[in-house]
């Protein structure tokens, strides 16, 4: 994984971790009456920041379905890191495994999710043309 990679996904990975972050689901009953329920918004009125939530939503969801095939340890590894480089501090422990587990696993896992994120138009992959020009 070149540098540009780890920081496209570094970047993404925060995207993920603000958008599960703020997640919370609809567990009381409906806020609209039976007739209103159906009703559409209409985008006539929207602005960027609107599109760009929308954006970072359908992000974060495309990564949960990758992330969500990690192995149990690697997610928390994900889960701790970024949280930490988010909120700029270390807040978030694991206290099962040492800080260099830790940081060996967040590694593995960005290892891991490079192409599944490729795949799926998330981030762009560098083409290594050093072979290719040295002919």
């Amino acid at each position: 994984m070149t540098q540009n990679e780890s920081a496209q996904m570094e970047e993404l990975l925060q995207v993920w971790w603000r958008h599960n972050r703020a997640y919370r689901p609809a567990l009381d009953a409906p806020k609209a009456c039976p007739f209103t329920r159906e009703a559409k918004p209409d985008d006539t009125y929207i602005d960027g920041d609107e599109i760009d939530a929308r954006i970072a939503a359908n992000q974060a969801e495309q990564m949960e379905a990758e992330i969500d095939l990690l192995p149990f340890m690697h997610r928390a590894a994900l889960s701790v890191t970024v949280g930490n480089k988010v909120l700029g501090n270390t807040i978030f422990k694991n206290p099962r495994i040492s800080r260099e587990e830790q940081h060996r696993m967040y590694q593995e896992a960005k290892e891991q999710l490079l192409m599944p994120f490729v795949r799926r138009g998330l981030m762009a992959r560098e083409v290594d043309l050093r072979p290719v020009l040295a002919k």
